[in-house]
């Protein structure tokens, strides 16, 4: 990995590594939303921002290298974990001794960055040490709304999101084929599964395997489907009229590619899962799992 700075960096990654992809893409987000955003993240810090930060990746050749560096009037280097603390604990805890070193010897403070519920017990209470989960992150993010750049800010927040999504919550051992849910954007998809028992979006659109779908519309999920078969690439909904009901009438846009999913239109599930931030949940499309929808009362549930 080069020592570039993180604005020559595509969000999307030059790294090889899972960890320096994500946090390649959080600096990138700090960067273009500037110290209001990281303000936002890390307001529950006693860290001071005001000054202008420049976000670097982590050097090579250090006895201690964390993943991430911000500088404003000192050092605020981060270390991030994809992979909950004691799946590999004890390189966990000597890299924190190093990181430990450093941040005496730099007079700086450092942010962990974890997939774990609760704080790993290594992790001391210090006022130079901090810690946070991805999840926290992502939900802040997400409900961040910016006073500039915001169509910029928006979007690079999607895509992070699509980034953590695939990197992270992906690889959690509660989400499996079987026990997956699908959730996209419903303010049209909702009522025509309830009355026709299929999903259709455009054309090449990418799903991983779920065995259930639901909709997010008008701030809540309400309905979580069954999915009867894979979703297949059609030239037209017209090349599957065979698996439409009688009732549903064709029309000019069902000529056009689409993606398509057939569904079991009796829900598997009735739920009252509500949003309670600004920002969509979904910008394009999510997963949880059936059990997390099954108790949840909002969205920060099925995280």
């Amino acid at each position: 990995m080069s020592n570039r700075s993180i604005s020559q960096k595509s969000i999307f990654g030059e790294y090889k590594n899972a960890e320096d992809r994500v946090t390649a893409a959080l600096l990138q987000l700090f960067r273009i939303g500037g110290t209001d955003l990281m303000k936002v993240v890390f307001e529950d810090f006693n860290i001071d921002l005001d000054a202008q930060v420049n976000t670097q990746v982590k050097k090579k050749g250090a006895k201690s290298r964390p993943d991430g560096e911000l500088t404003a009037k000192y050092h605020v280097f981060i270390e991030s974990k994809i992979y909950p603390w004691d799946v590999n604990r004890q390189h966990n805890v000597e890299q924190l001794q190093k990181h430990l070193e450093l941040i005496k010897k730099e007079e700086a403070v450092i942010i962990y960055i974890t997939v774990d519920k609760e704080k790993p017990l290594e992790i001391p209470d210090r006022e130079d040490v901090y810690w946070t989960t991805w999840t926290e992150i992502t939900q802040r993010l997400i409900n961040y709304v910016p006073s500039f750049n915001k169509d910029v800010i928006s979007f690079l927040t999607s895509q992070f999101q699509l980034l953590v999504d695939n990197e992270i919550f992906y690889k959690q051992d509660d989400t499996t084929d079987e026990n997956r849910v699908l959730i996209v954007g419903g303010r049209f998809a909702e009522g025509v599964a309830l009355k026709y028992g299929f999903y259709s979006c455009q054309e090449k659109r990418k799903f991983r395997k779920s065995r259930y779908i639901s909709f997010y519309y008008n701030k809540r999920i309400s309905f979580v489907f069954e999915i009867v078969e894979e979703p297949v690439q059609v030239a037209s909904l017209f090349a599957v009229k065979d698996k439409l009901p009688v009732d549903y009438i064709l029309t000019e846009e069902d000529k056009e590619p689409h993606t398509f999913i057939k569904l079991n239109r009796t829900p598997k599930l009735i739920v009252n899962v509500r949003h309670e931030y600004a920002n969509p949940f979904v910008q394009r499309q999510r997963y949880t799992t059936i059990e997390k929808l099954e108790k949840a009362k909002t969205t920060d549930d099925l995280l």
